[in-house]
């Protein structure tokens, strides 16, 4: 999913209170609705990942994870890992599918980028 490349490369990326990342959250909301229709088409094994940042970041923000504290997360219908999270190259999937990407951190100039990219995949078994 395209986004803009502001939602990828900010001076204040790191501070949740001042950089909003809706990109992430809607590719994390389409890919929690694909697995559960999966599920609900008789894949039970479906699983999803995200491939931006942690559901914490999208959803939580400064509020403390309540699922590291054996309290459930508060978005469990939503959340899901990260495909980098769990070892999984993401740029190299995405190079290799012969889609246009553009590496972009957090000092990267907004401005010398076309467009951000956000990432997602559900397995289906």
């Amino acid at each position: 999913m395209k986004v803009p490349p502001e939602e990828m490369a900010s001076p204040v990326f790191d501070d949740p209170d001042k950089h909003e990342i809706p990109g992430a959250r809607k590719m994390l909301e389409i890919v929690a609705k694909l697995q559960s229709a999966a599920y609900y088409d008789g894949y039970p094994f479906a699983v999803g990942f995200g491939g931006g940042p942690s559901c914490k970041r999208v959803f939580c923000g400064k509020a403390e994870c309540s699922g590291i504290y054996g309290k459930g997360c508060r978005f469990h219908l939503k959340s899901n890992l990260t495909m980098h999270g769990v070892g999984m190259d993401v740029v190299t999937m995405a190079a290799r599918a012969d889609w246009d990407i553009y590496p972009i951190g957090k000092r990267s100039c907004p401005e010398d980028v076309p467009y951000g990219a956000e990432f997602g995949l559900v397995l289906v078994h």
